[in-house]
């Protein structure tokens, strides 16, 4: 979903202008927004800081977050249940974090799975300030693609894949010689996007820890950046989190009538 290179690290200064070329009026408004939004990143963590004047976080929809969780249990619930039991946090935990960032991350189109190209990332490794909408997987895979133009590798490491949105800065820890390897080989494997979010969470001591507590703000932290409250993905990770226990435990959004109790019927009075 992100959000920076998926550590909790603020800048304190917005993004300066990059050295080459000149700059249209989109461009540099584009990259004020950016600084505000990274510059103001610790005083969202800080409790004694003026809360900054920021966008309403995304509220999760309940009725497409259960349909998510539905078709992700079924789909990889095994697979879920096995690998977090292996790396030693709650499978409620994992599919929590999965569940968040697709709240975020557009669902994959044209058999491509899903990406998130950061452009703060890319200008932190080029110095270049590339417009990222986010509307779509569309402009997800343009942006990417302008990216590769100008660095291919920074390009790689400044995109999040797949189920788990693991960042190409954490190939390593997911198991892949490069961000370019892991690309190729998560590209159209759903199976190996779950791999590469368990390996990056078995690696990440901290990680796994605020994942196995549920310090919903910590993983918020760690995996949104420091901006995580103006996007209110603690409070996806903590609404996700609930939805897939209720689905391990077979329940829905109410209560099954049959297990309620029932009143008494009304005894009609029988006539002298």
């Amino acid at each position: 979903m992100k959000h920076g290179d998926g550590k909790p690290q603020a800048p304190t200064t917005r993004p300066a202008a990059p050295t080459t070329g000149g700059s249209s009026p989109a461009q540099s408004s584009a990259r004020e927004l950016a600084g505000r939004r990274y510059g103001t990143g610790a005083s969202l963590q800080s409790p004694n800081a003026a809360r900054p004047e920021l966008p309403p976080p995304a509220r999760v929809s309940t009725s497409n977050l259960n349909e998510a969780v539905g078709r992700l249990h079924a789909q990889h619930g095994e697979q879920i249940q096995r690998g977090s039991l292996a790396v030693g946090v709650p499978a409620a935990a994992t599919a929590a974090v999965i569940l968040a960032e697709h709240q975020f991350a557009p669902t994959a189109v044209d058999d491509r799975m899903a990406i998130r190209f950061e452009p703060y990332a890319f200008f932190q490794q080029t110095g270049r300030w590339l417009v990222a909408t986010h509307k779509d997987q569309a402009a997800e895979y343009r942006a990417f693609g302008e990216a590769q133009a100008i660095d291919p590798a920074a390009a790689h490491t400044s995109v999040r894949m797949g189920m788990g949105q693991v960042s190409g800065a954490e190939a390593g820890a997911a198991g892949f010689e490069s961000a370019e390897s892991m690309l190729t080989a998560l590209q159209r494997d759903p199976d190996a996007q779950l791999s590469s979010l368990f390996n990056v969470i078995a690696a990440d001591e901290s990680l796994r820890s605020a994942m196995g507590s549920e310090d919903w703000r910590q993983v918020a932290s760690m995996r949104a950046g420091p901006g995580f409250g103006a996007l209110g993905f603690d409070e996806a990770l903590a609404a996700c989190a609930e939805a897939w226990r209720k689905v391990e435990r077979g329940g829905g959004d109410d209560e099954d009538e049959s297990d309620a109790p029932k009143k008494p019927k009304a005894r009609k009075k029988r006539e002298a």
